[in-house]
């Protein structure tokens, strides 16, 4: 089996090289290629002979697909699937995997992800590991039965405990508040001088409070990092700024590792035509309005969720009815208008079409996210649902009567079900 890397992942030749040890080991062929490209000609040279193909945000269409004749497996190392042929690939029985969304929950499990990835990269070096022998300082490759400790139980730390007890792990916590729905799942808060002794896994969700912002960068990397975490690898990007004033840097995190003996791992901003991709570039365009520029720069759809709340009951009474989510303050939002969304409900994807405003015809003294689902009847109230921005369909109007806004819902839901056509949209997750 051939497996191409068809574009840079952000990640080392060396560390590509020691995860595809295993595949070689089997057999297999591994190839990665350090430039990207979207030459036509090029990626198809790169990918013809591919059984496997993985691919980050590099679009990748029918006209390069088709000459693929071996692939069986897409891999997409990012969040969105937008800038690959869903379709063709369906058509052909090619199977597509990507990573999730970053709600809440897909960041929880996004961590837990992680514990997982570490567990089966350790490899079962000797007795003490095969006879589970865990507190020796070496852990299985499974994780049941083991003691996951979570540090900070707030909305995320809350999530990846409770997924850790499905797996079958045994929970404990530390937490300065603790919260009674995480006593109530039969999880136990200790010490953390206790969670560190006891555990063979450990997720850790520290808060930005003012304690962390005032600690000196040295005391922080000494204190909290070495003395308390034990931290052996850590990951920043290279601006990374933390402790008082913003004085601890990337290059002190290094500074110090010979001393504490942990390694650090530092990396490069990305860039884009619009410069280096950041989080102010991306607010700049979110308020822009350019929804499909957001889109290709996040790696992923951008979003808002929320619990859908009673509305006015109008969409309802015209035979519209719709899920009415109120954003939460700190959410940088898109500007007033009508967008082709899709409302993820549990593990569906539903077609969509939705106003980002104050319904200036019916009033509303703050703004509402009210999406109206496609041929879709059931009732919501009170589900969490996320609601997925795809392309804008016009700007918000106040129309002189119901009998107009009646008529303009009609053509948006037309519109925005054209304009879907371009998305994978209806489904479950996996399909």
């Amino acid at each position: 089996m051939k497996i191409v890397i068809i574009e840079p992942l952000g990640i080392t030749p060396e560390k590509v090289e020691e995860a595809a040890k295993v595949v070689k080991q089997k057999g297999h062929e591994v190839v990665y290629y350090e430039t990207r490209t979207e030459d036509t000609a090029e990626l198809i040279e790169r990918g013809k002979d591919a059984d496997i193909i993985i691919v980050a945000n590099l679009p990748f269409r029918k006209n390069v697909i088709e000459h693929c004749k071996n692939l069986k497996l897409l891999s997409v190392a990012f969040t969105g699937v937008d800038h690959i042929d869903i379709d063709y690939c369906k058509q052909k029985g090619i199977m597509v995997c990507n990573a999730a969304g970053y709600s809440t929950n897909a960041v929880a499990e996004l961590a837990f992800g992680l514990a997982i990835s570490v567990l089966r990269n350790i490899p079962a070096c000797d007795g003490v590991t095969r006879v589970e022998s865990t507190k020796a300082g070496l852990v299985g490759t499974e994780l049941y039965n083991k003691t996951f400790g979570v540090v900070g139980t707030g909305a995320i730390g809350t999530k990846v405990a409770l997924i850790a007890q499905a797996f079958g792990c045994n929970v404990i916590a530390y937490s300065r508040t603790e919260r009674e729905n995480v006593k109530q799942a039969g999880i136990k808060y200790v010490s953390l001088e206790e969670l560190l002794k006891q555990s063979d896994i450990v997720s850790l969700h520290v808060p930005f409070n003012n304690e962390t912002k005032s600690m000196e960068p040295e005391d922080f990397i000494e204190k909290i990092l070495v003395e308390r975490m034990d931290a052996r690898f850590i990951c920043v990007g290279m601006d990374f700024r933390f402790g008082k004033d913003r004085r601890g840097t990337a290059g002190m995190l290094k500074a110090f590792s010979s001393r504490f003996g942990y390694e650090t791992k530092v990396f490069n901003k990305l860039s884009s035509e619009d410069g280096i991709i950041s989080s102010t570039l991306i607010r700049k365009k979110i308020e822009d309005g350019d929804i499909k520029r957001v889109n290709e720069l996040l790696g992923r759809t951008y979003f808002i969720e929320g619990t859908v709340v009673h509305g006015n009951a109008l969409g309802r009474k015209l035979d519209m009815p719709t899920a009415n989510i109120f954003p939460w303050e700190g959410k940088v939002l898109l500007p007033s208008g009508v967008y082709a969304t899709t409302l993820v409900l549990g593990s569906r994807r539903l077609p969509a079409v939705t106003n980002i405003g104050r319904k200036p015809t019916v009033g509303s003294d703050r703004t509402v996210v009210e999406t109206c689902i496609l041929d879709f009847k059931e009732n919501i109230y009170g589900c969490d649902i996320i609601v997925e921005f795809h392309e804008f369909l016009r700007p918000e109007k106040k129309f002189p009567d119901i009998g107009q806004l009646k008529t303009q819902m009609e053509r948006d839901k037309k519109h925005a079900a054209e304009v879907l056509k371009g998305y994978t949209i209806r489904g479950t997750f996996g399909d």
